[in-house]
Formats: C-alpha cells, sequence, structure tokens
C-alpha cells in the first residue's frame, strides 16, 4: 500500500475504503519522514535512488491526482445533497471523514514534490564522489589552495614543529586537504633530497593542472593490495591499515622517477575509507 503521510496519521487506498465502510486507520510515521527539510539543520544525507523507491515515488504522484478527483467528488456530493433537499445528516458522517481524509491529502502537494525528478535531482547532486571531486580540483590548478603554505608547513613538520593546524569539516575539504599536502610533503622530500627540478616539476604540475588521479584499483600494473580493519574500543574506535604494492611497466617508471605517488585516506569521522588514489604528474 502507498500512503501519503501528514503529521502521524497516514491515509492510504485501503485507509479511504475504510474510510467508506465506516472504519479508520493511524500510524506512526518513520522519524523525520515528510518533513519539509528534515535534513537541513545536518550534513546532507549521501543518498541513491533504488528502483523500488522510484517505482513507489511515482505511485505517489498518481496520488495526487487521486486525492484531487475525490477531494472534488465529495465537493460534488455535497452540493448536489444539498440542492435535493437530500437529509444531509444521514451522510455527513461518513462525508466528512472522506473529506477530510481528502483534504489532508491533497493538501499534502504543497508539501511533497510533484515529481520524482524534482526529488530525485537535488538528492543526486548531494552523493559526494571523492574522486570526481579530486579531479575536478587537480585540473583547476588546485584552486582555492595556498600551495606555498602547504609547503612551508611540511617543511616546518619535518623540523619537529608542533603545529596547530584547521582541520577538514566536509568529506570534499577532507580528501583535497590530503591530496595537496601529500603532493606538498612530496615536493619537499624532493628538495630535502636535493632533486631541486623534480621538486619544481611536480609544483608547475600542480599549479598548472597536470597532475592524474586515479583510482588505484583502476591501475592494474600497480599490484596493489590495500586493506582497511575498523575496530571499536573504550577510546571511541580506530583502524589499522596495510597496503603493498608491486608495479610494473610504466606505474613502475613513474615510481622509480619520482613522478607519482599512492595515498589512501578514511572518513573524516575515521570510520570509514574513501579507498586508495594513484597521483601521478
Amino acid at each position: 500500500m502507498i500512503e501519503a503521510h501528514k503529521g502521524t496519521t497516514s491515509y492510504g487506498r485501503e485507509n479511504l475504503i475504510d474510510f467508506l465502510k465506516g472504519g479508520s486507520r493511524s500510524a506512526e510515521l518513520p522519524a523525520g519522514f515528510g518533513a519539509k527539510g528534515a535534513n537541513a539543520d545536518g550534513p546532507p544525507t549521501i543518498v541513491s535512488l533504488s528502483p523500488d523507491a522510484k517505482a513507489v515515488l511515482e505511485q505517489l504522484n498518481s496520488a495526487h491526482e487521486a486525492a484531487n478527483d475525490l477531494h472534488q467528488e465529495v465537493v460534488r456530493l455535497k452540493k448536489g445533497a444539498q440542492d435535493e433537499g437530500t437529509p444531509f445528516d444521514r451522510i455527513l458522517f461518513r462525508f466528512s471523514k472522506i473529506d477530510f481524509a481528502s483534504s489532508e491529502l491533497f493538501s499534502l502537494k504543497a508539501e511533497i514534490p510533484t515529481s520524482l525528478a524534482e526529488l530525485s535531482d537535488p538528492l543526486k547532486a548531494e552523493i559526494f564522489d571523492p574522486l570526481t571531486h579530486l579531479q575536478k580540483t587537480a585540473a583547476s590548478g588546485f584552486e582555492g589552495q595556498d600551495l606555498k603554505n602547504l609547503e612551508d608547513i611540511e617543511r616546518r613538520l619535518k623540523r619537529g614543529e608542533q603545529l596547530r593546524l584547521d582541520r577538514p569539516t566536509t568529506e570534499a575539504e577532507r580528501v583535497v586537504d590530503g591530496v595537496a599536502s601529500a603532493l606538498a610533503s612530496k615536493v619537499v622530500r624532493l628538495e630535502n633530497d636535493g632533486q631541486v627540478d623534480k621538486a619544481q616539476h611536480l609544483r608547475d604540475a600542480m599549479a598548472s593542472g597536470n597532475v592524474e588521479i586515479r583510482r588505484a584499483s583502476d591501475v592494474p600494473d600497480l599490484n596493489l593490495t590495500r586493506t582497511v580493519s575498523f575496530f571499536a574500543d573504550a577510546g571511541g574506535g580506530g583502524s589499522s591499515t596495510s597496503m603493498t604494492s608491486y608495479p610494473v611497466g610504466e606505474v613502475k617508471e613513474e615510481f622509480e622517477n619520482d613522478r607519482s605517488i599512492i595515498i589512501g585516506m578514511k572518513h573524516l569521522d575515521g570510520k570509514g575509507d574513501h579507498g586508495a588514489f594513484y597521483i601521478n604528474w
């Protein structure tokens, strides 16, 4: 049964049949269901609409039209009963129940999206794909990132300084900060090893949008094995990671010539994993 909800009362086809028979139904709603902007105060919810969910939403659209037709029919019947002098009190009880239910459904038009596309498009916009975000950021020359400052931070950290750094607050910031910092660390390491030309080549690649980022699993010659385990403890839990790689061919050459790195990243809260990425320039 497809139900349209408002408050904690639900009305659907079976409910309306019960109303016609003089019965009634009520059901408790799942927390937050049907509330306009229910997730407005929290972080975006990552949602992927399944075929079943799409089918339900399509049926809900049909319910909008049915509610409208029912509402108009009730209005017509009540007017006809009054015009013909039919004892209105005999049908008032049943009609009031039907009219109440149909009005409730009808009023939801202003609160529930009127089409599947209207609901699904905003949700799709909130789905976060770390690889796509990283690739766009790299193609823009790491726009918005202070690359010189990142290098300075890496130099100070390598000297053993204790720094108070701003932490990322979103997954998008998390992955960009992780990759940009890893590349800045590579620049500083090359400089410290006396490979100034290689360090400058990486700087130029970052600034000009010539850094390529792929999922490590999409690079067969990388021969990467990475395992992430999460565990619970009194301190809130933690994780452990093991990663090994046996590159061959062109990928091996890139490693040997300091033109690539591998980086793995967990979620901001440390309870999930974004996976491993292969970055070359």
